[in-house]
């Protein structure tokens, strides 16, 4: 068989075919336009030619090849098998299939004969609920106007005694005309008010009753309300002076401040019926629910006069009208009308108008709220709510009245009980910014840990360990590499030194690097005076003080660990002296060095909160260089604050090093030890003169 040497070009081959070289072509049996050629002497070579290639097969018979095709492969056994085992097998595959579709669709025509039932069980519970809903609407109905009628003649009864059988009859009639549509019940409870009602005797909660002695710290607001249930219990006394007693009183104040435990001691003192509701249960997505929900509940309230009515978070229902958009902002704005149309001039029904008992019988409204600030002007007009009450959060008294009160019942250890009945109660001075129900739940979760360590009482270590759960966060197992646990030690130790050794700012209470949720690094803890808290005021000094403070971590760093050390751990520090040096210089002093005058600014720099409307100082009338000016008066600032904590540090070296080595040790340090420390290393107080050149004395804003 001649062998195949080379693939010759299309223009080889015609040069071929003129020179009469080619004794036989043979084209390939398919489309890719492959042809053998075999020589007259013996050689044989492949040439592709046009797919259309009648004109090549005529010059080759012109040039005397002959022309012919080869003949396509045969199957190989493989494929052979495969043609074969198809047409044996094909016919018993088309059986199965046509079997399995068979089979299918009977099985889906019998789930469906199933979901059908299934369907048909579903809709029968579903009536069956509803039967047994709207039958309980019609019971609720009836107990409601039997209620609502023992209501009236209890009321009616202090004037008319004689009354009592006919509103009994009356409510024998009520019984007996109630509609029998279950589904206008149903309507008749969707569209009445939810509020809860309690007649005249004492709230209670958790099983006791609620007075006034259960609440404290709130000062002048509990003698303001006290007032109010006076209005209630002592009539006469106001109605021989002719003054006149509040509509409503606006309960307002930080949650947790004891609003709402203001007004459970109200209804536990009044001894009149009392409505309590929440603001929310008015709004339903049906415009006009809560308008009728509102009406009936002012109903209710004359009907049983005199009452008092408490609507907690008001702000819920009662934002200012006209704001945003939908068909849920006309739902709101119309319970809105309706309880202003409610709260202007609301009085109890009076049937005697020279009788002063009948006077008396009136609706009085509390409402409390966080957010005062938008609610609608129109409810805070005098005639609906006459009296603005705060509640803010409680002073040192404050706390040490409520950690006596809420300390009543509690398994407390006798430290615990003696630091309480201190004038200078440890416990409420660790505490600033706690509200009453912190201050709670601070008590509770005490107890809750001796009680998870197998003791009979909390101590005041675990008072302690509550705090720093609460301000610091839960403790978390996490591991740290060494050389990160003694950097943050030296941060840590740092602060808590520099602090130490400046009395302006307070005792150091706690010093820790221990891993707590939400926290990556350490913390240091300062107790600041209570005035200083509430008012927020530091002297010049002071908060030269708090610059070295804020500074002495990334000093720390560089003193502990070397110059070429600081990393990022103390960034959030040096961050916040840089804002309380530009705060110093634009906002809190006036200074010689700026500009060669005394006169504000004029830049517009956060306020203290760092949110909200920015505080727009004086344009300066001066020359251009003034920004120039303050620049360099904080970056002297901020040198001073530097090299104040170095010298610090440089002094107390021996005492931070061993600071340090016990933070890494045991994690945190306490004001106790680190006192023993500091006495035992002799601690070198920064004496250095707290004024500094070009700057005044006096009070700033924080």
């Amino acid at each position: 068989r001649p062998a195949v040497t080379q693939e010759v070009s299309y223009t080889a081959l015609r040069k071929a075919l003129d020179k009469g070289e080619i004794a036989r072509a043979r084209f390939a049996n398919d489309t890719s336009g492959r042809v053998l050629l075999v020589y007259k002497s013996g050689v044989c070579k492949v040439v592709q030619v046009p797919l259309d290639h009648a004109k090549t097969i005529a010059r080759m018979s012109r040039g005397g090849a002959e022309v012919s095709y080869l003949a396509p492969p045969s199957a190989s056994g493989l494929n052979q098998l495969f043609v074969s085992a198809m047409s044996n097998v094909g016919p018993l595959v088309l059986l199965g299939g046509v079997w399995w579709l068979v089979h299918t669709y009977v099985q889906q025509q019998g789930d469906a004969e199933d979901r059908k039932k299934i369907r048909k069980k579903e809709i029968e519970e579903k009536k069956d609920l509803m039967d047994a809903a709207r039958e309980d609407a019609r019971k609720r109905a009836a107990e409601a106007a039997k209620a609502a009628a023992e209501r009236s003649a209890m009321a009616e009864s202090a004037s008319a005694g004689t009354r009592t059988g006919a509103a009994a009859a009356k409510t024998d009639d009520e019984e007996e005309e109630l509609p029998e549509d279950a589904e206008q019940l149903a309507a008749q409870e969707f569209l009445s008010s939810t509020a809860k009602v309690m007649a005249p005797s004492k709230y209670r909660q958790y099983g006791k009753a609620i007075t006034f002695e259960d609440v404290a710290g709130i000062g002048d607001a509990k003698v303001e309300v006290e007032e109010l249930v006076t209005f209630f219990t002592n009539p006469e006394r106001f109605t021989k002076s002719g003054c006149v007693v509040p509509r409503g009183v606006l309960l307002c104040g930080p949650p947790g401040t004891g609003k709402t435990l203001l007004a459970k001691a109200v209804a536990g003192e009044a001894g009149v019926t009392f409505f309590y509701a929440n603001a929310s249960e008015f709004v339903e997505m049906f415009v006009g629910v809560g308008a009728a929900r509102v009406r009936d509940l002012f109903q209710q309230a004359k009907a049983c006069a005199p009452s008092i009515i408490f609507i907690d978070e008001l702000d819920a229902v009662g934002k200012q009208r006209g704001t945003g958009g939908g068909s849920g902002n006309d739902e709101r704005d119309a319970t809105v009308n309706q309880l202003l149309t409610e709260l202007d001039g609301f009085e109890g029904a009076i049937t005697d108008a020279n009788d002063p008992a009948q006077k008396s019988k009136r609706v009085v409204i509390i409402a409390a709220t966080n957010r005062p600030d938008i609610l609608d002007s129109a409810l805070m007009r005098a005639g609906r709510f006459d009296r603005k009450v705060f509640i803010g959060l409680p002073s040192f008294e404050g706390r040490r009245q409520i950690l006596e009160v809420h300390a009543r019942g509690k398994p407390l250890a006798s430290d615990v009980m003696t630091d309480l009945a201190s004038p200078n109660c440890s416990l409420a001075a660790k505490t600033p910014g706690f509200s009453g129900a912190d201050i709670a739940n601070l008590l509770n979760m005490s107890v809750l840990a001796a009680t998870r360590d197998g003791r009979s009482e909390a101590t005041l270590r675990d008072c302690g360990e509550a705090i720093d759960l609460v301000q610091l966060g839960k403790r978390v197992t996490r591991e740290r590499p060494p050389e990160i646990t003694r950097r943050l030690a030296a941060i840590e130790a740092a602060r808590a030194l520099v602090a130490t050794a400046s009395p302006l700012l307070g005792r150091v209470e706690l010093v820790s690097i221990v891993p707590r949720e939400g926290q990556n690094y350490g913390t240091t803890r300062l107790f600041v005076e209570e005035a200083v808290v509430r008012t927020g005021m530091w002297t010049a000094a002071a908060q030269r003080q708090m610059l070295a403070y804020e500074l002495a971590g990334r000093v720390g760093e560089e003193t502990v660990l070397g110059k070429t050390e600081a990393s990022t751990a103390t960034r959030e520090g040096v961050e916040r002296a840089r804002g309380l040096a530009q705060r110093m210089t634009l906002t809190g002093l006036r200074s010689e060095a700026i500009n060669g005058r005394r006169a504000p600014l004029g830049w517009t720099v956060d306020d203290s909160y760092g949110a909200g409307e920015m505080v727009e100082l004086d344009y300066l009338a001066s020359r251009g260089s003034a920004q120039r000016d303050a620049d360099i008066a904080m970056h002297e600032l901020i040198c001073e604050a530097y090299e104040s904590a170095e010298q610090i540090l440089e002094e107390n070296k021996e005492l931070l090093l061993v600071m340090v080595d016990e933070l890494v040790e045991n994690g945190q340090l306490y004001s106790d030890r680190l006192e023993a420390l500091a006495a035992e290393h002799g601690l070198k107080i920064d004496k250095r003169p707290a004024a500094s050149t070009g700057l005044e004395e006096g009070l700033l804003a924080r």
